[in-house]
């Protein structure tokens, strides 16, 4: 059993040794996956900054460019806004001066009116006061006339000159430079 005393310590040792083996590797290995953990974490770290960077530069490219879309849409919103109420005052001002042509041929037809309504009030005053001259004539009694004489030679001039001036006067309207008539002899 010597021999197997002689073993044990030798088994001990190379325990020992084996332990002292695992150990060191197990420390290695302990040491290696930290060191492996670090530079993952590390690059972890790097790619989720890169990331980060990236993103907010990509939100900061979406955000300026939806602030320039907005604002073309808003320039472009106040530009058919503007050109709108353009068009709308346009079409106020033109009604408007359409219903002041419309208020100023009415102004012109109502004082027309007016002066046709006063021309036909004095028409009805001279037609009444005709009718009422009538009237008046129809009731008043016939003075008797005087019998009548045969016309002497005056008289027949007289008569001669009332036929030739009519005719006379029509020559005379006819022709404007034409002389006036002269009174028959014996009729001044």
């Amino acid at each position: 059993m010597a021999g197997a005393d002689e073993s044990t310590p030798r088994t001990d040792e190379i325990a020992a040794s084996i332990n002292q083996r695992v150990s060191e590797i197990m420390r290695q290995a302990e040491q290696a996956g930290r060191q492996v953990q670090e530079e993952v974490e590390a690059r972890t770290a790097r790619q989720a900054a890169e990331t980060r960077l990236a993103a907010e530069a990509d939100a900061d490219r979406i955000r300026r460019a939806a602030e320039s879309q907005a604002a073309a849409y808003l320039t472009d919103a106040r530009q058919r806004a503007e050109e709108y109420a353009v068009a709308r005052q346009q079409r106020i001002d033109d009604l408007t001066n359409e219903l002041l042509e419309r208020a100023q041929h009415l102004q012109r037809r109502l004082d027309e009116a007016i002066d046709v309504r006063a021309r036909l009030d004095e028409l009805l005053d001279a037609l009444s006061a005709a009718r009422d001259l009538t009237a008046a004539e129809g009731r008043r009694t016939p003075e008797p006339m005087a019998p009548l004489t045969p016309l002497d030679a005056a008289g027949q001039q007289v008569r001669s000159a009332a036929q030739e001036l009519p005719e006379a006067l029509r020559h005379r309207s006819a022709s404007p430079s034409a002389p006036a008539p002269s009174a028959p002899e014996g009729t001044a």
